[in-house]
């Protein structure tokens, strides 16, 4: 455009701008023909005004960059809190994102227990998204931010991707409505049911199977008053097997207890490897339903 008026504001150029504006008269006379006709009629005033086509050109140039797209703004990932909460940099700023249409498996959350695959769901998220620069989109239907002051946002990655999503038709998380149905709640609820069927990840039988809780042979046996007295006696005169260096044992959290073969190996998989969802209580012995029947706390 600086060209164009460039152009005009020279005073030689008296008569192009009179044939210019003549000629722009004729093509509005004519706008109610066809694309066609207007577009020869435009021909021919330029080829019968040379000094206009460098003007149409310009003109033409302009509205072409008018009609590009604009880029959508970008922002760093600072830090993944779980699998449906990250960290983003905002105008200089750091402010806590929440993934909209989607929960998944809880691991920060102090009021309750690490929740069944919420480790592998912080995980796979912080892998896709650690350091990235990604978009964020609100929704017209929620609310900007969510009663912790957190944004309410989809997350897409430079590609693309929809990570909201993905999160859900790869059973990292749950489709989740928070009271006002969503954008793509239904695209949402349609990857979940995929996600069932195929039993991928926290819909698998082998982890969850669905549940948020950990499994039952995860959790500690129900034991009375007396046996818990003397379980703590009992306690007092052992010590915990000691972390091996050299084991044959190898860091695997999505193996369940009654999967491992020995309490060695659950100690392993505690000490070494740092799974501990294996001790859902906090007491120090994991897998407590194989661990409790072996000769270091032989208390049943």
């Amino acid at each position: 455009m600086e060209k164009f008026f460039y152009i005009l504001k020279q005073p030689k150029n008296i008569k192009l701008i009179v044939a210019f504006v003549f000629s722009f008269f004729l093509l509005f006379v004519f706008s109610g023909s066809s694309e066609v006709e207007t577009e020869q009629l435009q021909n021919t005033i330029v080829s019968s005004n040379p000094e206009v086509k460098g003007i149409v050109t310009t003109v033409n140039e302009t509205e072409e960059e008018s009609k590009q797209p604009n880029q959508p703004q970008l922002y760093k990932i600072i830090k993944v809190i779980d699998g449906d909460t990250v960290n983003v940099e905002v105008n200089g700023k750091e402010e806590s994102v929440r993934l909209i249409g989607i929960d998944s498996p809880e691991t920060k959350d102090p009021r309750k227990p690490v929740q069944c695959f919420g480790n592998e769901a912080s995980i796979k998220l912080s892998g896709i998204l650690n350091g990235k620069q990604v978009e964020l989109v609100s929704d017209e239907t929620q609310d900007d931010k969510d009663q912790y002051g957190r944004l309410l946002r989809y997350i897409l990655t430079e590609d693309g991707t929809n990570i909201n999503k993905f999160m859900v038709e790869e059973g990292y998380a749950f489709e989740y409505t928070y009271n006002v149905p969503y954008k793509y709640m239904e695209e949402f609820k349609q990857a979940e049911s995929l996600a069932r069927e195929k039993q991928l990840g926290l819909w698998a039988g082998d982890s969850c199977n669905g549940q948020r809780e950990l499994k039952q042979e995860d959790k500690p046996a129900e034991i009375t008053t007396s046996q818990t007295e003397q379980q703590q006696n009992e306690t007092s005169n052992t010590t915990p097997p000691p972390v091996q260096s050299n084991s044959a044992y190898t860091c695997d959290c999505g193996k369940t207890c009654g999967q491992m073969a020995t309490c060695d190996e659950a100690y392993y998989q505690l000490n070494n490897c740092g799974c501990y969802k294996r001790d859902a209580d906090g007491d120090g012995v994991p897998c407590e339903s194989l661990c409790r029947k072996t000769n270091f706390y032989n208390r049943f």
